[in-house]
């Protein structure tokens, strides 16, 4: 019976597409408070003028690959609007590498296909591999940055809403 068991089991779990709604021990549409109860350090996003918040976290799953964890959450109602993490990049070149490690990662954990993209705007250069969900959007991706020559990798998951805003934001310039 017990190998029975155990196949049967292995055939669930491969024919279940891999999902999750967690990305480093945060879930989006929660209420930030719930992870984090200092909230004195947090800022104004920096990229819309919405009620929206940003705060530089320890996450609660970390990830050596990355060296600083930044929440978004509205500061109407304290929901979770993303989650990002950021680590400079010697170059391009081997951020983009890196991006395409994380990709199959990405993809496996959220049950979505990423697909590719390249654009410049605002004196940044990025790459990157993005999937829109049910009302979120999950992404990997490599800025370079004009002013300086920095190159950043960045995971960020962030709610439909607050892409909208951000895209309205750069749609005024």
């Amino acid at each position: 019976m017990k190998p029975f068991i155990t196949a049967a089991l292995i055939a669930t779990a491969l024919a279940s597409p891999v999902r999750s709604d967690e990305l480093f021990g945060y879930r989006l549409f929660t209420d930030i408070r719930n992870y984090h109860k200092d909230l004195s350090a947090a800022v104004q996003h920096n990229e819309t003028s919405a009620p929206y918040n940003e705060i530089r976290v320890d996450p609660i799953i970390s990830n050596t690959a990355f060296s600083e964890y930044w929440l978004n959450y509205s500061r109407e109602n304290f929901l979770l609007h993303s989650v990002t993490a950021v680590q400079d990049m010697v170059t391009m070149d081997y951020c983009v590498q890196e991006m395409e490690r994380w990709t199959p990662r990405l993809e496996g954990r959220f049950g979505v296909s990423l697909t590719y993209d390249e654009f410049e705007e605002g004196g940044i250069s990025t790459r990157s591999y993005n999937a829109d969900r049910d009302g979120d959007t999950v992404d990997v991706r490599c800025n370079l940055y004009y002013d300086n020559g920095g190159v950043a990798l960045f995971v960020i998951w962030r709610s439909d809403e607050l892409w909208d805003e951000i895209n309205s934001a750069y749609d005024g310039f």
